[in-house]
This record gives structure tokens, C-alpha cells and sequence, in this order.
């Protein structure tokens, strides 16, 4: 009767086949044989926490269903900046920037808010060119919080 795998044995199936699919792009037929061929090369019998070809096709599953999360997770994560971006640039005006956000950016401390300065920067840059490519992700909280703090523009605070 062959032995229930534990926890520690499922952790050690997980990592070898891992190691495997990682080599062979994934591709769980080709990672077994590698599997098979590294055994019988050194010699060495099979580890009894791997069983076969079922272990690596569950894996490689596993790492495809996660891998696409993560995928569709990044994707709509950036189209909201880039919504919030577009939201923000198609409510400022350079009248606006000029009249309003120009008389504040003046007023901050250099050394203090340097990041929200070069923020400031990007936004005009933005504003200018109609591109939402000129403010960078990390700089669209500095924008928001700036404007929020200045009593500017209603700015969402997700």
C-alpha cells in the first residue's frame, strides 16, 4: 500500500516538479521526462512524494491559473490609473493650471515636497501635450493629494 503524502511531502512534490516545469517552459510531459531521465541518469530511485505524471500536470495547472490571474489583476489595475489619469488631465485646463494650481505649486518648500514639485512638473507637461504618459503612477498620489490639500479640484480618494 503506497504511504499518504503530508504536508511536508506535498511542499517537497511542489518544489521538485516546480523546479522541472520552470526548465521545460511549463510544459508538464516534457518536464516529466526530465524528471524520469534525471533519476535513472544518477542512478537514484524515484522520491515516493511525486506520482508521476498526474503530480506535474496539477502543478503546471496550478501555475497556468495563477499566472493568468495575476495577468488580468495587472491589466485592470493599470487601466484604472490610466482612467483616473485621463480623468484628472480632462478636468485640469491651462488656464486652470496657470490661475489656480501655479500660485500653490510656488508656495511649497523645496526640500520638503520635492516629489510633489517634480509631480506638479509632469502634470503641466500633461496638461500641455493632452498624454497621460507624462505623469508617472507614483507621481498620480502626490497630483491628488496636492490638489486635495489646496482646495483645487474634488479628486476621488480611492
Amino acid at each position: 500500500m503506497a504511504k499518504r503524502r503530508d504536508k511536508y511531502d506535498m511542499e517537497q512534490m511542489r518544489d521538485t516538479v516546480n523546479s522541472y516545469l520552470l526548465i521545460n517552459n511549463n510544459n508538464p510531459h516534457a518536464a516529466y521526462n526530465g524528471y524520469i531521465k534525471d533519476h535513472l541518469l544518477s542512478g537514484k530511485l524515484l522520491p515516493h512524494y511525486v506520482n508521476g505524471l498526474k503530480d506535474f500536470i496539477a502543478v503546471s495547472k496550478d501555475n497556468k491559473h495563477n499566472t493568468y490571474l495575476q495577468t488580468v489583476k495587472r491589466i485592470e489595475a493599470k487601466r484604472n490609473i490610466d482612467q483616473e489619469k485621463q480623468e484628472l488631465l480632462d478636468s485640469l485646463t491651462e488656464e486652470f493650471y496657470k490661475d489656480k494650481i501655479l500660485p500653490a505649486y510656488k508656495k511649497l518648500d523645496v526640500k520638503e515636497y520635492q516629489n510633489t514639485r517634480m509631480a506638479i512638473v509632469g502634470l503641466w507637461y500633461a496638461i500641455v501635450e493632452k498624454n497621460i504618459n507624462y505623469i508617472n503612477n507614483s507621481e498620480l498620489g502626490y497630483i491628488q493629494e496636492f490638489l486635495r490639500n489646496n482646495n483645487l479640484i474634488e479628486v476621488n480618494a480611492n
